[in-house]
């Protein structure tokens, strides 16, 4: 498995990158993430994700649009299945 940056959004004009190092394990050991499919069509595309953020289990939703040539996030739902 390739290493994956994670991009997280600290307000709404920075953003913060972890590619390795000490964060980045932290974050490691309380998220855990499975992708449950992914559906292509032309220029966009639909992710099924299951995340676990601690003790919360949540079923995501992520749509992507390519753009340019990079696949960017337009939409994302989420649910939390523990209630």
């Amino acid at each position: 498995m390739s290493k994956v940056s994670l991009i997280f959004r600290r307000s709404p004009n920075t953003l913060m990158v972890l590619k390795s190092g000490k964060a980045q394990k932290i974050l490691e050991s309380h998220f855990k993430g499975e992708v449950i499919s992914v559906k292509v069509v032309n220029s966009i595309a639909i992710a099924e994700v299951k995340v676990k953020m601690y003790d919360v289990n949540y079923h995501e939703f992520l749509s992507f649009h390519k753009i340019h040539g990079r696949w960017l996030i337009v939409n994302k739902m989420v649910s939390d299945e523990n209630k």
